[in-house]
């Protein structure tokens, strides 16, 4: 063994770095983790390839690097003055609206102190110019935390590599139903990252959202192998969901993550159905509106898209359930269909039943024309909720 003097290369030579303490990549990584006042100290470095290190800019790393995005209470929000209340915004104690809130509140009382009413309206203009270029953090209810942000910014970034993504605001025909899900602002910070409209584009972004979230210390590999392997592909391998429909149960687990409401090890079984359930529905619904957005050339059929040949997959296949058949819809979009003009799905009833344990669904075994639209099984759950 070399004597306890002469330093040993954690990396064995597979990074060029200085031979010396602290100067190996993996020593980095590992510095990375470590939070101090709350704040982590991470860089992105040569050590990260670069069109996954192109990802995150130095304004974003001020927000990735802050470990709770939350306002902090105990902040004397009344009793601060102008210079700890702008450094409160700039550190993420309390978030913009706060800080412009509070400037605002005390300008009425400078009457007879220019320099001070001065003093605030500038700090006003200053939040809100530093709000708009994203280093001031809005309004902490609207705010994603680190997983879901470092997200956008890797959806983003596999978009330039390889493929196109699409927002709530991209198409004008995309309609999204919160009816017995939760409505509120942070449901619509969700909607407003960006999805990936392939697979391969997808599958990118969740290889740099893992490389980011481990090099930058936001989650150790250690804990996001388990995590992205048991939300993104068991749920694909194991259970044959879609892309889209794994893409918004990934998302969802991020915001669950992020606001505290469980841990890695219980995510992948929170409220496992219902949440799968909305992350099938509006996986569709990007789905459907990223073709027709696209408007791609297929078989040349029924003006140029593929036309249903009144065909569909056998009931004993281990394909999904058809969500045209399932909510009394034409099958106009050429996603669904085969190059015949096969339905890839099922036309089987996906009502939630009480007969069949946790993941019983009807299956038009009831009634052979049976759908959600119009189940009538008489064991279909009250307002179609899962069992827990």
């Amino acid at each position: 063994m070399p004597p306890a003097s002469v330093y040993s290369d954690p990396c064995h030579g597979h990074f060029v770095h200085d031979q010396k303490k602290g100067s190996c990549p993996i020593e980095i990584t590992s510095a990375n983790r470590v939070v101090s006042a709350g704040v982590r100290p991470a860089t992105t470095g040569t050590y990260i390839p670069g069109d996954i290190g192109q990802a995150v800019g130095n304004r974003d790393l001020r927000f990735l690097n802050l470990v709770d995005h939350t306002n902090d209470g105990a902040f004397d929000l009344a009793g601060a003055d102008p210079g700890e209340l702008m450094d409160a915004a700039q550190g993420g104690i309390i978030d913009g609206a706060s800080a412009v809130a509070e400037f605002g509140r005390r300008i009425p009382k400078t009457a007879g102190d220019a320099d001070l009413r001065g003093i605030l309206v500038s700090s006003i203009t200053a939040v809100k110019a530093m709000m708009d270029a994203g280093v001031v953090i809005r309004a902490g209810e609207d705010t994603n935390g680190n997983l879901l942000r470092l997200w956008a910014l890797s959806s983003k970034r596999a978009s330039v590599l390889g493929g196109p993504l699409m927002s709530v605001n991209d198409t004008t025909t995309l309609n999204i139903d919160f009816s017995g899900s939760d409505v509120s602002s942070n449901s619509r910070a969700k909607l407003e990252i960006r999805r990936a409209t392939t697979e391969s584009v997808f599958d990118s972004a969740v290889y740099i959202w893992t490389a980011l979230a481990h090099t930058l210390g936001i989650m150790p590999l250690e804990i996001s192998v388990h995590f992205v392997f048991e939300a993104v592909h068991s749920l694909r391998l194991k259970h044959k969901e879609s892309f889209w429909t794994a893409q918004e149960y990934f998302i969802e687990c991020l915001d669950l993550i992020d606001r505290g409401i469980c841990k890695v090890s219980e995510v992948a079984n929170h409220d496992r159905n219902l949440i799968l359930d909305k992350a099938r529905r509006l996986g569709g619904t990007f789905g459907e509106a990223a073709m027709k957005a696209s408007d791609p050339l297929s078989a040349p059929m029924d003006g140029g898209r593929k036309a249903w040949n009144q065909k569909c997959q056998p009931a004993t296949s281990k394909a999904n359930f058809c969500q045209n058949y399932n909510r009394n819809k034409a099958h106009d979009d050429s996603k669904y269909l085969m190059a015949d003009g096969t339905c890839k799905f099922r036309h089987l009833c996906n009502r939630w039943v009480t007969d069949k344990g946790p993941s019983g669904r009807c299956e038009s075994e009831h009634k052979a024309d049976c759908a959600w639209w119009k189940c009538s099984n008489p064991n279909k759950t009250p307002n179609n909720q899962a069992l827990d």
